[in-house]
């Protein structure tokens, strides 16, 4: 290997370094700092972005702060362009999107060295610490296991947590298994346990639950519910406040909680959930939001609805920036999601459980 790339991975190596110590808090650099290296790393590295920012007239030279950093949107991880700072070769695997109505996936590419494990599990932790709740450390999942689903980031972020936080209990936290959704062993886990159940899944898989399975499945005191994907555009629709409220009814967990996150990050974002609702989506401190008008391209004020865009210092290696397809507005670094924007195609997590089955047996 040459000098020159020796320099290159040893750079990479370090801004990896640094930002896996920002995550577990024990740098002491600002985020925007961070923030500007990997930008310049990308520019630098990923021919096709470095192309698009030199085209928005933007260089690591013209930024002064992390709101100046350009974003890719969600659609071109669709495209053939290759957005990572390793060569495709390199690649230990990928995770895809739940794809769209015209069945065009996108692919978010990793190596064994990202940061998706210290990211996933330091966020989590990092919102039960803000709620001041504790976190349970039984888990079941409404969704397929990641040896199923290889190239499902949801999947694999909960095995993360069942490996970090509750690989003490045995048995397969996993209740989807080949497109069926398990209720017999999902009920034997929840009657048998007496300690708090995390359960977490897609809202389209937890509305078919309550769907086809009749009666209650009440959790034990002081457990938690995690949805994520929402209904938006779907065949299947149910108000925010409607679906809260038959959550509760159903389950009467302690505390429900909406994931805000997608395939093309390494990290995610949180809310607590009422009969209202959930309420703002609580950002990480290595995450960041920033809203932007649709028509001008122009940075919103807090309070104002535009465009969502997300810097995510996890994806050090691969997109630092994402323009999503999300409409929303900030309130203190908070976000508030207001749906999708109708010019964007339908994707998400929830997407996948349209095709799928309920089956009484175990």
């Amino acid at each position: 290997m040459s000098g020159s790339a020796d320099s290159y991975a040893g750079s990479v190596s370090a801004i990896v370094g640094r930002v896996d110590a920002f995550i577990r808090g024990v740098g002491a650099e600002d985020f925007c700092t961070i923030a500007r290296d990997i930008f310049r790393l990308q520019f630098e590295s990923i021919e096709s972005y470095g192309a698009y920012c030199r085209a928005s007239g933007v260089t690591p030279e013209t930024i002064s702060s992390w709101l100046d950093i350009p974003a890719i949107p969600q659609s071109v991880f669709k495209s053939a362009a290759w957005l990572a700072v390793f060569p495709q070769q390199k690649a230990s695997g990928w995770f895809e999107t739940s794809g769209t109505t015209d069945g065009r996936p996108g692919r978010h590419f990793y190596r064994e060295t990202n940061l998706y494990p210290t990211a996933a599990c330091a966020g989590i932790r990092h919102f039960f610490a803000s709620a001041e709740k504790e976190m349970p450390q039984r888990f079941l999942f409404l969704k397929e296991s990641p040896l199923e689903t290889p190239h499902s980031s949801l999947s694999q972020m909960f095995e993360f947590w069942h490996e970090a936080f509750g690989c003490q209990v045995k048995g397969d936290p996993f209740i989807v298994e080949n497109g069926t959704l398990q209720t017999s062993k999902m009920k034997a886990e929840i009657a048998g346990c007496v300690e708090p159940i995390f359960l977490a899944g897609t809202a389209l898989f937890f509305a078919r639950l309550m769907d086809e399975v009749d009666g209650s499945c009440p959790l034990p005191p002081h457990s938690v519910i995690m949805e994520t994907g929402g209904f938006k555009g779907r065949r299947r629709t149910i108000s925010q406040v409607d679906f809260y409220r038959r959550l509760d009814d159903y389950f009467s967990p302690s505390i429900t909680i909406n994931e805000y996150g997608m395939t093309e990050l390494f990290s995610q974002a949180y809310a607590t959930g009422g009969e209202g609702g959930h309420g703002l989506h609580r950002p990480p401190p290595w995450m960041r939001f920033r809203v932007r008008n649709p028509e001008t391209g122009e940075l919103q004020e807090d309070g104002r609805v535009g465009l969502i865009e997300i810097l995510d210092l996890a994806n050090a290696e691969t997109c630092l920036a994402l323009q999503t397809e999300d409409l929303g507005w900030i309130e203190n670094g908070l976000l508030k999601l207001v749906g999708r924007n109708t010019e964007a195609e339908l994707r998400g997590c929830s997407l996948t459980a349209e095709g799928c089955r309920l089956k009484s047996g175990g």
